[in-house]
This record gives C-alpha cells, sequence and structure tokens, in this order.
C-alpha cells in the first residue's frame, strides 16, 4: 500500500502494531490507496491528520479512518498513557451530560468511578469548580473522523460494516469500483446515514453523501482521540 505523502499508521509499524489488523493485500486495497492518496480530504491550517489503517475497535476492524484534530491541550505522552477505556467511557458520560455533580456522579456510578473522575479532574482532563464535573476544555481534540470501507463488490454487505462506523465516526463511507445500480440499495444507504464513493467522484461530490454526525459518537470517539494524541506525543504521527 502506497501513500507516500500521507501519515498513516497501522500493522507495519512495530511500536503500535498489537492495535492494528494486517491488510490483506489486493484490489480492494490499491482501491483504498488510490482513494486515500488521491481524494481524502487534507486538513485545514489549524488541523493535523492521521490516518489508521484496519485500527481495532470493538465493532471489527474498519479498513481506513481518517482522524483530523487540533493540536494543544493534552499532548504529554506519559499522562496519555495512564488513560484507560473505562476513562474513555467516563469522559463520555461526563460529555454528554455537559456537567454533573460529583454527588450525582457517584450515585450513578459508584465510589470507584468518582474517584477516577477527581484523578481526571488532578491530570486535567476533567473540570471540577463549583463541584460540577465537565471535560476540560481542549479535552476533545478531534473535528472530523471519516470511515471508509472499500469493496469491489457486495456493496450490501459492506452497508453493515460501514453501518456499524457510525457509532464513533462523524462520517462513514463505503469506497465501491463503480456506483450501484439499485435504486433500493442506494436508499437503504441514505436511510443508514452512509454514503458512497467511487474513483469517479470528487469527495465534495459523492455519489450518495454521508450523513454528518456531531463528535463525539460515544467513547471510541474517546479512544480515537487519545490514540492519536498518544501517538502524537510519540511521534509516530
Amino acid at each position: 500500500m502506497r501513500t507516500p505523502t500521507l501519515p498513516l499508521v497501522g500493522h507495519g509499524d512495530v511500536r503500535v502494531s498489537a492495535l492494528f489488523r494486517r491488510p490483506t493485500p489486493g484490489p480492494e486495497l490499491d482501491l483504498l490507496a488510490h482513494f486515500l492518496e488521491q481524494s481524502l480530504p487534507r486538513p485545514n491550517a489549524r488541523e493535523r491528520l492521521a490516518v489508521f489503517v484496519e485500527p481495532r475497535i470493538e465493532t471489527g476492524c474498519p479498513d481506513a479512518v481518517a482522524v483530523y484534530w487540533r493540536p494543544g491541550g493534552h499532548e504529554d505522552g506519559a499522562t496519555l498513557k495512564r488513560l484507560t477505556t473505562a476513562d474513555d467511557r467516563l469522559l463520555h458520560f461526563v460529555w454528554l451530560r455537559g456537567a454533573i455533580s460529583r454527588d450525582d456522579l457517584r450515585a450513578c456510578t459508584g465510589d470507584a468511578v468518582a474517584k477516577r473522575a477527581n484523578e481526571l479532574v488532578a491530570m486535567g482532563f476533567l473540570t471540577g469548580a463549583d463541584n460540577k464535573l465537565s471535560v476540560a476544555d481542549g479535552g476533545l481534540a478531534l473535528s472530523r473522523v471519516i470511515a471508509v470501507e472499500a469493496k469491489m463488490s457486495a456493496p450490501s454487505s459492506a452497508l453493515s460494516q460501514a453501518a456499524r462506523n457510525t457509532w464513533f465516526a462523524s462520517e462513514s463511507y463505503v469506497l465501491l469500483p463503480s456506483a450501484p445500480s439499485a435504486a433500493e440499495l442506494c436508499h437503504r444507504y441514505e436511510a443508514c446515514g452512509v454514503g458512497i464513493l467511487t474513483p469517479a467522484d470528487r469527495f465534495a461530490s459523492p455519489t450518495i453523501p454521508a450523513k454528518e454526525w456531531r463528535l463525539p459518537q460515544s467513547y471510541v470517539t474517546w479512544q480515537f482521540n487519545r490514540l492519536v494524541r498518544e501517538l502524537s506525543a510519540a511521534g509516530v504521527v
């Protein structure tokens, strides 16, 4: 997979190989590589971009996840390494609430989680002013997350995985060699909020545009938020 101008992260990097599945060489990987190099939107002047190839997440291994983020905030690698998936869940819970009192958090989640929340305050990931917990400014660095599934055929089966990707991404696409002709299938894509791209499309003018979801979609969005910052601090991206 040759995409020399993009910051790709995947199984081939021994520093993080356990976090990714090894891609299978073949036409689908070639299709994906061409799309990433030629059509993937580039970051604006305030953003950075990293492309994760087949990351292992709870719902599977998406073919590619393009993560756009704004540098700043928590970039200390040692501190980031102390975060866990449970912390990602807690950050998302607090984010959804906007703000929650320490007492209410303890009542909802128990003493252990409330204690961990206090530790996240000390680490700078949460704020605790006036006994209210909220996510610290800059806590969510991600501005856009594009998930892509590449398929040479069987666009119906690709829809299932791409729909699962809306759980964490702001946009989810299936990349096909040509546009499907079945109107019923296209309607299913639209109903799921999943887009379709082909090599003939510009990203700004896809065959079917994906619905744009507001981030964070779930705690998995926070996992990508943590991963990209940790890898940035380590010089991987």
